[in-house]
C-alpha cells in the first residue's frame, strides 16, 4: 500500500505463443472475411469456423499486455481504477469500480467498463464497448 491508503498494482505479460501484431492482423482479417460470409453462404461461414475457432482466449489472445491497477479505501468504500493495454491492437480496456461495504456480509459494486480502441482490437472482436455492471454481494 502507498501513503494515503492508496494501492497500485503493475504488471507486463508477455508470450511468444500468443499473437504478435502481424499474426493478429491476419486473424482478424480471418475472422472479418469469415462473417462476411455469413449471410451471402452460411455453409461457406460455417467451415471456416475452424480456422477462427481458437481466436479469442480467455488468458488473452495476444503477445503482451500492461495492466496497471490504482485504489483508495475510504472507510467502507473503495474506489478503484483499472486498465489492461496491448501494443499488438493498441487496444485499452478501462475499468472504474467502487464498492462499498454495507455491513460485514452484504456489500454493493458498481463498474463502468469501457474499450478505448478501434474495431480491430481484440476488445471490440468479441463485443466489448461500453458497460455499466452492479451486483450486491452476499458473503455467507
Amino acid at each position: 500500500a502507498l501513503p494515503g491508503n492508496l494501492s497500485l498494482i503493475v504488471e507486463w505479460s508477455h508470450d511468444e505463443a500468443r499473437y504478435d501484431a502481424s499474426q493478429w492482423r491476419r486473424m482478424v482479417r480471418a475472422a472479418q472475411a469469415n462473417n462476411a460470409l455469413l449471410p451471402v453462404a452460411p455453409g461457406a461461414a460455417l467451415a471456416g469456423l475452424g480456422g477462427t475457432a481458437n481466436f479469442v482466449s480467455v488468458d488473452g489472445s495476444l503477445r503482451d499486455y500492461l495492466f496497471a491497477r490504482l485504489g483508495k479505501k475510504v472507510g467502507r468504500v473503495e474506489y478503484s481504477l483499472r486498465g489492461v493495454y496491448s501494443p499488438q491492437d493498441k487496444g485499452l480496456l478501462a475499468i472504474a469500480q467502487v464498492v462499498a461495504d454495507v455491513n460485514t456480509r452484504v456489500s454493493v459494486d458498481v463498474a463502468l467498463t469501457h474499450a478505448f480502441s478501434d474495431s480491430q482490437s481484440e476488445y471490440r472482436m468479441v463485443g466489448l464497448g461500453t458497460r455499466i455492471d452492479a451486483a450486491v454481494r452476499v458473503r455467507f
